[in-house]
């Protein structure tokens, strides 16, 4: 069970239907509630930067290494940070 303070509010609209934090509930709900949609597609946006910016400053990269949680559960938060990309996401890999 979540404890209350992984629990966030997206829209202060809201404040009485939080969205919990974890990336599973997320894509779970995010066809039924905007606030999980954009919150996935937010994250996914941010690690696209910070990975192009993290590139820039390394003149590059060869390889694209997804650890954690998102490396071994969450083939579908890879392909979108990876999507439009040069980087490719290999579920297993």
């Amino acid at each position: 069970m979540p404890t209350k303070e992984k629990t966030i509010q997206i829209d202060r609209a809201y404040q009485d239907e939080p969205l919990l934090a974890d990336v599973r509930d997320l894509l779970k709900h995010e066809t039924q509630d905007v606030r999980a949609a954009e919150a996935v597609a937010l994250f996914c946006y941010q690690v696209k930067k910070w990975i192009g910016a993290f590139a820039a400053a390394l003149g590059g990269i060869e390889t694209l290494v997804f650890a954690g949680g998102i490396g071994e559960n969450a083939p579908a938060i890879r392909a979108r940070i990876c999507d439009g990309t040069t980087a490719r996401s290999r579920p297993g890999a």
